[in-house]
């Protein structure tokens, strides 16, 4: 079942809207500035919604149901000068539940190696194959990401062409801005920024991954008012899955921020299932979460 057939069965019931494909809410945080003029970050925060809201991503209409809610916060840490700034982006993304009024985090990531410049009332314009400053691009780079996680909740590998959009924006960036910018490059990377987690997501080795984002929401989440056991059976084969990858590509960006989003969620799932299932669970989660395997403890008690 795909993303088309999903909107089909919601609209019997609510109707035909036009709409793009995020609703996003954009803050920005300042430290004491010494040379920018504050004013300058309320433009920004609107020419980023806007970049977000007013861009067609993709050819399909999302319903207004269908709408990804995303919340994206910018921590300015630097004032390189008063039109140059280095920030942490934040960004959570979340996805509705089928048949319910419920939401699922899709989508959650803390970017420290932002860097970019701003002119207060400078519009922030996407075009495809076009570079036109490295915020622009950060934000493009992220709207993509999430499209592709959230196509992949709703077919195998739905996701393919947005992650291929990404690496285009990738590619499109000049080669003096990748060398600079630790987000974008390979070798500063460390396997935890932009280029590597594209790299994850477009890498054979972690083809199970994608395949469980399908297990995990459509199958498991999706079905969870209509056969509560199979729908469980469906999310705990997304757990085998990832830890799968999780062994055969040790430290994927991908996994941890799988583990980042869905833990506490995992959590509620399992909590109520008998001690076998619950071991099994607890098993799969301090294999993709070893960090936090505390938090898993409370499946253990009989």
């Amino acid at each position: 079942m795909n993303r088309v057939i999903i909107s089909f069965l919601f609209l019997l019931v609510v109707g035909v809207t036009k709409a793009q494909e995020f609703n996003a809410t954009v803050k920005i945080n300042t430290p004491k500035l010494q040379t920018a003029d504050p004013a300058i970050f309320k433009t920004l925060e609107k020419a980023v919604n806007q970049l977000i809201t007013g861009t067609a991503w993709t050819e399909d209409e999302f319903e207004e149901f269908e709408k990804i809610n995303t919340n994206i916060t910018i921590n300015i840490t630097e004032e390189v000068s008063a039109t140059s700034f280095k920030a942490e982006l934040l960004i959570q993304a979340t996805r509705p539940i089928f048949n319910t009024s419920q939401e699922t985090q899709l989508f959650a990531i803390s970017d420290s190696r932002v860097s970019f410049s701003y002119e207060q009332f400078q519009p922030l314009e996407f075009t495809k194959n076009v570079y036109s400053n490295n915020l622009t691009s950060i934000i493009s780079y992220y709207c993509y990401m999430i499209l592709g996680y959230d196509y992949d909740t709703f077919s195998p590998n739905g996701g393919t062409p947005y992650y291929q959009l990404a690496q285009d924006v990738l590619t499109n960036i000049p080669p003096n801005i990748v060398t600079s910018d630790d987000g974008w490059s390979a070798v500063k990377g460390k396997n935890k920024n932009r280029y590597w987690l594209l790299e994850n997501v477009l890498s054979p080795r972690v083809s199970l991954m994608r395949s469980a984002f399908y297990d995990y929401h459509l199958r498991g989440l999706d079905r969870m008012t209509e056969d509560v056991v199979e729908a469980r059976k469906s999310i705990a084969n997304a757990l085998t899955k990832i830890s799968q990858v999780n062994r055969s590509y040790p430290n994927a960006m991908i996994v941890r921020l799988f583990a980042l989003a869905k833990g506490d969620e995992i959590l509620q799932i399992f909590i109520v299932e008998n001690y076998a299932v619950r071991k099994k669970i607890y098993d799969a989660m301090i294999k993709i979460d070893a960090t936090n395997a505390s938090k898993y403890e409370p499946l253990l008690k009989r």
